[in-house]
């Protein structure tokens, strides 16, 4: 089975890494956050109200990179596993790259969002008909060298006629049967 690669998810999983490091970075930011007296940091003293407040918003943050940091792994796995895939149809299961795809959109990277989107409206299977394109241009020059050889030798009188007609046929079977 050819290996199929689908470049699009490459970069959505690149994306979603990117992703991943902003959310570790925000989650940093808030558990450094929670961990500073406010009250001895400005001079001023904060009412009880205030500091709730500025530990609950910490708290919401670490909260949603957290989230969002498990949301972006597990969309960047799929992707990378999606880049290059051999199986039996040449091409990821649709549902299971949705399903990264909506991670990815919950999760707040909307760049790799649309690159997923591209790559399930790209079909891989075209460089692979390029391939056999290509192959198949080969084999007629093949075919054609192979012909133009053996009509020299009937008429250098190498092979009778009957030897080129029968060596002709067998050369275009095979030809066909490659194909």
């Amino acid at each position: 089975m050819e290996e199929r690669k689908n470049v699009w998810y490459l970069v959505s999983g690149i994306l979603s890494i990117f992703a991943c490091a902003g959310y570790f970075i925000v989650a940093i930011v808030a558990i450094n956050g929670l961990s500073i007296d406010y009250g001895s940091l400005t001079g001023e003293i904060y009412s009880d109200i205030e500091l709730q407040a500025i530990k609950t918003t910490f708290i919401t943050l670490l909260i949603l990179a957290i989230i969002w940091l498990g949301l972006s792994i597990f969309s960047s796995i799929i992707f990378m596993k999606s880049y290059s895939v051999i199986n039996k149809e040449g091409i990821p299961k649709k549902g299971l790259i949705i399903t990264a795809t909506v991670f990815a959109f919950l999760s707040v990277s909307l760049l790799s969002v649309i690159f997923a989107v591209i790559g399930l409206c790209v079909k891989p299977q075209q460089e692979d008909e390029l391939k056999v394109s290509q192959n198949q241009n080969k084999s007629v020059e093949m075919l054609n060298d192979q012909l133009n050889k053996l009509k020299k030798m009937y008429e250098d009188g190498l092979i009778d006629e009957e030897e080129y007609k029968k060596l002709r046929l067998k050369a275009i079977d095979k030809s066909l049967d490659n194909n």
